[in-house]
């Protein structure tokens, strides 16, 4: 998710994990499976290297070979339907102090009778078998540290107001790798270390969070050495010139703001397991300025009379402006980099022109031209609430890639993120195996 100045809410219930969904068959699951692979099965490595560098490992086995070498870029969305009854569970608050105090979810918001392999005794029983249901789909999780606690985010990892103590993040880090670093859970690709730390400095200024990431980084590798740890941006202003020859200031998406993180890179005490998870929004968020050709920008946040640019201009504007926020570092690191949040309003673009929804295909043109991973879109859930649209009219708009019933697809949205299939080496996850010498005993 992403916000700015004048943005309240994008969604009433925040995502409890993202997820990408694989090549999956498209048959539903009524129950929850133990894992469908024997423990006796032979021991693998399995190493998928998302476009760059980043690599996941497990010791246990896992559904699909594609031959002894392949990249796996992190997103492909083949059969949406085959995991609708999972994923529709899978909304609640991600925040440090229900990890913490292992808080049930309100009975109410789960139908028991459609979703009876959903054990909501706790929180992390809830958080184990929506896991274990959606490895059943062939669905891979990556769990966002979302908020702080249920009513506030939080701009850092840390909040006196909100109660949650850097000791107390660290300690929900400990219960989530005690509880899901299991061969149960093989799906998990690692952690989201916190949610949009727009409070935080890119470094230097406290809170750091070049030194909050590394911390948090590293205290879920010593509890769990298999997992990626997804690091977002922060948000400043920043100048730019786009493809008209107009320079201007710009505000940073909420954690979209990499410019600083190449000049002291993180370091973990594991190789390869930092990912890049920068966020890119549309208008229907906030209409930035270098999206359109011109308009008076008004202290509400509204564009009169704004004027919308042509394809090959708002293509090279998008191109721009996320390649000077976070995509230099394709060049100058070897760490993958997917867009942790991307897209909001796309069918439903009130624009003449459909300038939210061109921005969100530029975005997936711009991932698969420059080697990006992939990306999550957000959000599943339909009452996803946006505050544009078009530029000149606030509101409250909302969208998802479900349709109202949680049920029904939406179609122009699934064929829009259909173009991610682009991704080059798109592959299920896990993509091959390296057999292990065992030890003797």
């Amino acid at each position: 998710m992403i916000k700015s100045s004048s943005r309240t809410a994008k969604s009433a219930t925040q995502n409890l994990t993202r997820t990408w969904a694989a090549s999956s068959p498209t048959t539903r699951a009524r129950t929850v499976r133990s894992s469908p692979y024997p423990r006796t099965a032979r021991k693998f490595q399995w190493v998928s290297r998302a476009s760059t560098g980043s690599e996941w490992k497990q010791a246990w086995p896992s559904p699909s070979v594609y031959g002894k070498t392949c990249t796996t870029a992190l997103w492909c969305m083949k059969s949406l339907r085959s995991c609708l009854a999972t994923i529709s569970t899978a909304s609640a608050f991600q925040s440090i102090k229900n990890i913490l105090k292992n808080t049930a979810p309100q009975k109410t918001l789960i139908n028991a009778n459609t979703n009876r392999a959903i054990n909501i005794t706790s929180y992390i029983s809830t958080l184990q078998t929506i896991v274990e249901a959606l490895g059943y789909h062939h669905i891979t999780a990556m769990i966002s540290l979302h908020t702080l606690d249920p009513t506030k985010s939080g701009g850092a990892w840390y909040d006196e107001d909100s109660g949650v103590s850097e000791d107390d993040f660290l300690e929900a880090v400990d219960i989530l790798t005690k509880n899901l670093c299991d061969s149960k859970y093989w799906n998990i690709l690692g952690l989201d270390l916190k949610n949009e730390p727009h409070e935080c400095s890119g470094g230097g200024r406290a809170p750091d969070w070049q030194k909050g990431a590394t911390l948090i980084g590293n205290r879920m590798l010593d509890g769990c050495p298999n997992w990626l740890a997804f690091v977002e941006g922060v948000n400043g202003i920043h100048s730019v010139t786009v493809s008209d020859g107009r320079t201007n200031e710009y505000y940073d998406w909420w954690r979209g703001a990499l410019e600083e993180a190449g000049d002291d890179l993180i370091e973990y005490n594991v190789e390869n397991k930092l990912v890049w998870a920068p966020h890119y929004y549309s208008t229907g968020v906030s209409p930035q300025w270098y999206l359109y050709a011109a308009g008076e920008w008004q202290e509400s946040g509204i564009v009169q009379g704004y004027e919308e640019l042509g394809d090959e201009e708002l293509k090279a504007n998008v191109d721009i402006t996320m390649d000077v926020m976070f995509g230099y570092l394709m060049n100058k690191t070897l760490y993958a980099m997917v867009l942790g949040e991307f897209a909001g309003l796309y069918s439903k673009d009130a624009h003449p022109k459909l300038t939210t929804k061109r921005t969100t295909d530029y975005n997936i043109e711009g991932m698969v031209e420059r080697g990006y991973a992939g990306g999550y879109m957000w959000s599943l859930n339909p009452e996803s609430a946006y505050q544009y649209n078009p530029a000149d009219t606030a509101g409250d708009f909302t969208e998802g890639l479900l349709e109202d019933d949680w049920l029904t697809p939406n179609k122009r949205f699934l064929e829009g993120m259909a173009a991610m299939d682009k991704i080059k080496d798109l592959r299920r996850f896990p993509c091959f195996p390296v057999e292990l010498e065992e030890e003797d005993d």
